[in-house]
């Protein structure tokens, strides 16, 4: 019999007062054992942490505290740890040493890339947030010991990776000179670092009736880069429903920001040197090649992006609506650049008179699945762990908790309340 749900609900039943779980219910999740507890009226989600993850969980925390500070009127939900304790060393059979974290279950349903493919009420919600986000204080990150880049070093760690992915011999020559070319356009790179959430993917979103209801993952949250999180946006928001995030983004913004969505195009297609470097560094000759072969159709398409007139400096264009007037970032001495006369017709409002690029064009072909990497700045892309759904349990086995203070087990590994 598996007993780990029930010696759980004991850790749990002897960390948080009152609480007396009836039911608990094992819920699916890569990242590690977790069980649903409930009582007559209050659940809790109870997790089984790794030692080495508990580092990026202490992050969360402290990230989610902040968070709760400098977003006080939002009605989106962030985790929040309850209670800690390190784990018995006999709760698991293997030889890790586990700690075992107590939360509030999260309101709303793990998001699809189906959800955002059919709600642009969903897009809407998720713009909106990451406005508010990117338009909070950037001070309280600081004073809570966070992660904090401005605009220089995250474009000097850029040019270092690339650096490092051309000794390797195995990156196309035309995608190292796209790169190189985008890194040295120093205008692109003036803006302000704002706080961001640097890990988005759909299964840190919670939906509920076509709007967003909590936000997790903060475990690399910090101020940097807006077009990080842009850019993690573009890989599972497409389309026509891309481009009302964008406007929608532009709307609730309190900077303008004219080289956000160059910028978020280049990260987006560095995710792929990411791979690739990732791959090299762990000796993984498998994902070594799957990268290369992916480096390879990218090279092809940057090729017959480049023979094209409009395409002949990539990155080449204005966000819509802005200009360089328009960069909080830009030295006081340059003049905006000259409107077009009378009889040049505007570029669909874009403020420039050569057609943007289309941002999906040199999009990845497939979602490269590697591990986030803690310490990096741009967006990385990320194995997508299993998602769960605390609030359903129609799924996965519910067992009820019998007599719960006379289970042998329970009873015998309950510690004492802190």
């Amino acid at each position: 019999m598996d007993t780990l749900g029930l010696r759980l609900a004991a850790i749990a039943a002897g960390q948080i007062a009152g609480f007396e779980p009836s039911l608990w219910t094992k819920l699916p999740d890569s990242r590690g054992p977790r069980v649903l507890l409930s009582a007559e009226d209050r659940s809790l989600v109870v997790s089984l942490i790794p030692d080495s993850d508990v580092p990026a969980a202490q992050t969360e925390a402290v990230a989610c505290a902040v968070l709760r500070s400098l977003l006080p009127d939002t009605q989106i939900g962030f985790p929040q740890i309850l209670a800690s304790v390190q784990a018995p060393d006999d709760l698991t059979e293997d030889e890790r040493t586990y700690e075992v974290q107590i939360s509030d279950p999260l309101a709303g349903t793990p998001a699809t890339l189906e959800d955002f493919a059919e709600s642009q009420q969903l897009v809407s919600s998720l713009a909106d947030f990451l406005a508010d986000l990117h338009n909070s204080d950037t001070g309280a990150v600081a004073d809570a010991g966070l992660v904090v880049h401005d605009s220089a070093e995250l474009r000097e760690q850029l040019l270092a990776d690339l650096d490092r992915a051309a000794g390797t011999g195995l990156v196309p020559a035309v995608l190292l000179q796209r790169w190189e070319d985008a890194l040295e356009n120093v205008s692109t790179w003036r803006f302000l670092p704002c706080p961001i959430h640097a890990a988005l993917a759909p299964e840190a979103i919670r939906v509920e009736d076509g709007r967003i209801t909590s936000v997790s993952d903060f475990f690399r949250f910090r101020v940097g880069d807006p077009a990080a999180d842009l850019a993690a946006v573009s890989t599972f928001v497409e389309g026509s429903h891309y481009e009302h995030f964008l406007d929608r983004y532009r709307q609730q913004r309190h900077i303008k920001d004219a080289g956000l969505q160059a910028r978020a195009e280049l990260l987006a297609e560095l995710a792929v040197l990411d791979w690739l470097l990732l791959a090299v560094d762990t000796e993984d000759e498998a994902a070594k090649s799957d990268a290369v072969a992916l480096l390879n159709s990218l090279a092809e398409v940057a090729t017959a992006d480049a023979e094209q007139p409009r395409h002949a400096q990539p990155y080449e264009f204005t966000d819509r609506g802005e200009t360089r007037a328009d960069d909080p970032a830009a030295p006081e001495d340059e003049a905006p650049a000259a409107e077009p006369a009378e009889d040049t017709p505007a570029d669909d409002e874009r403020g420039d008179t050569s057609p943007a690029p289309s941002a999906p064009d040199l999009q990845p072909r497939v979602e490269p699945q590697v591990q986030r990497s803690s310490d990096a700045d741009a967006f990385r892309p990320a194995a997508a762990p299993a998602p769960f759904d605390e609030g359903s349990s129609a799924d996965v086995p519910t067992e009820r908790i019998m007599d719960f203070d006379e289970q042998p087990q329970a009873s015998k590994d309950r510690p004492e309340k802190s």
